[in-house]
């Protein structure tokens, strides 16, 4: 299996930025089909190369609120 495109990878940490925007205003129904979109990838990818790049984004968007990054994976 080849490793994640940059295309994919970018989308991943954006993914992951969303997530947190989204958790943070109650939007629930987005939430949701993140979950979706991400458990469509990790059924076709290994867990260990998508999880550093959704916690990157969630970081990201962490970090820029003023918020502690619990995600300690950068």
């Amino acid at each position: 299996m080849e490793p994640l495109p940059m295309m994919v990878q970018v989308f991943l940490v954006r993914l992951g930025r969303e997530y947190e925007r989204c958790k943070a205003a109650g939007n629930t129904r987005r939430l949701v089909e993140i979950e979706h979109i991400l458990g469509a990838v990790a059924r076709r990818h290994p867990e260990h190369w998508i999880t550093p790049l959704v916690c990157r984004g969630q970081n990201v968007y962490r970090k820029a609120h003023g918020m502690e990054a619990v995600y300690p994976l950068d």
